[in-house]
């Protein structure tokens, strides 16, 4: 079993001021689902925290957040497309849907 990655990590610094930080430097911080969803997490546990005054959101590495990955949402779709055509249909579509993603390497 593989350790869970984790997208946030969280500092909690002096007078009430608490560190969220974007933890995914090799991409830039782009957000993903599960970044967003540990993003919102921790959010909202910090906001339910008396203690927590201040929430400063930085990234990891070279910069905060390079905005969404929109490769992890198209690969998503793709795939979801590739298995329609799979399912309901061994036309064209299917032969040009596989090389296209043979060629940026998605499948």
């Amino acid at each position: 079993m593989t350790k869970k990655e984790q997208y946030i990590l969280k500092e909690d610094l002096p007078e009430g001021i608490r560190r969220v930080i974007l933890n995914r430097p090799d991409k830039r911080n782009a957000l993903s689902n599960s970044l967003r969803q540990e993003l919102f997490s921790s959010l909202e546990e910090a906001d339910n925290d008396p203690t927590v005054r201040v929430i400063i959101i930085s990234g990891a590495g070279t910069c905060s957040s390079s905005g969404y990955d929109y490769l992890q949402m198209f690969r998503l779709n793709f795939l979801i497309i590739l298995v329609k055509q799979m399912v309901f249909g061994q036309g064209m579509w299917l032969k040009v849907l596989l090389r296209f993603g043979t060629c940026l390497n998605l499948s």
